[in-house]
């Protein structure tokens, strides 16, 4: 196919916040990576999280394979207009080329689950019958693919230079004179709701897996590093080694900061998640889960790819898809 009838794929929205755009935008590229030359794929949904990594803050554009070009531009200036008008705006002439010439829409229904294999022949089907196919919903996927695709896509993914070296002076510096840091993700808010609270633990409980674990990885030494997604009462971890993560909220930091330092601990002990799964992930970390509040901690729990292991485990894998 010459590059002038090159099929474009504009991905619109689907699922959440950080950990669920990093696991989008992975299995587009792993897709894109199969495909070279044929597709191109632009990512309207991981705009907002483009100047974290160091590749789409260069082409905040986010298409694969990059370009360089009067659009790259474009994408730029449109960042003077505010972010949810930009992002709503930019969404909605998204979704209007996909109705006229040469374009399509293909919408999942999230709400049941609906999902489309990337590397299925319905979906090759419907991006060689047009030139524009503009996607919505949460659940387009290619496990095979970004398994096959894994080492490139990491690298596409690979967070902005300065934050990274940042969080690899921090990890450096709580680790001296141990032996092992384990990153400890306490997740909340939404965990209320979701699956009926059932992923949500006390601190009580987190304190409770923090000491098993150091008894299980004794007689190493270890520091825990801990982030949450609200505030959380520091008493419950008395007697520990612990650390609070650059960006948890007790800190009042930036988030990603805490994604970064998880990504640099030796294990990740978390909630099904895909912000711990992803942070693993990139960081080449095992992933240690804590699917129920009754489980005790055992070696043999530990998941060896922070990604794709735990969406084979049946728990964990309610997060991950």
């Amino acid at each position: 196919m010459s590059e002038q009838r090159m099929a474009n794929v504009v991905y619109v929205s689907g699922g959440g916040k950080l950990g669920n755009q990093v696991l989008r935008f992975a299995h587009w590229l792993a897709w894109a990576h199969e495909n070279p030359g044929t597709t191109r794929i632009t990512n309207l949904a991981f705009r907002p999280y483009a100047p974290l990594f160091e590749l789409w803050s260069a082409h905040p554009r986010c298409t694969w394979p990059p370009v360089n070009d009067v659009s790259e531009i474009l994408t730029r200036l449109r960042r003077l207009i505010p972010g949810r008008i930009r992002a709503r705006l930019e969404r909605e002439l998204a979704l209007l080329s996909g109705t006229l010439p040469g374009g399509a829409r293909l919408s999942l229904n999230d709400a049941v689950g609906e999902r489309m294999d990337l590397d299925g022949e319905d979906f090759a089907l419907r991006v060689k019958a047009v030139r524009r196919l503009v996607c919505c919903g949460w659940r387009f996927s290619c496990w095979p693919l970004l398994e096959k695709h894994e080492k490139a896509v990491r690298a596409a993914l690979r967070p902005v230079g300065t934050r990274q070296a940042n969080a690899m002076r921090r990890v450096a510096e709580w680790g001296f004179g141990r032996d092992l840091l384990v990153g400890v993700f306490m997740r909340g808010t939404d965990y209320r709701s979701w699956h009926d609270g059932r992923f949500l633990y006390s601190a009580a409980r987190y304190s409770e897996w923090m000491r098993e674990a150091a008894a299980l990885l004794a007689p190493r030494r270890v520091r825990f590093i801990l982030t949450s997604d609200e505030r959380f009462d520091l008493a419950e971890f008395a007697g520990l080694d612990w650390v609070l993560a650059s960006g948890a909220v007790n800190c009042a930091g930036h988030w990603f900061d805490s994604f970064l330092d998880l990504a640099g601990c030796d294990y990740v002990l978390s909630p099904p998640s895909t912000f711990s799964a992803c942070a693993a992930w990139l960081g080449g970390r095992p992933l240690w889960p804590l699917n129920s509040a009754t489980q005790r901690l055992a070696l043999a729990q530990v998941l060896a790819n922070g990604l794709l292991d735990t969406r084979r485990d049946p728990v964990f894998g309610l997060a991950v898809k």
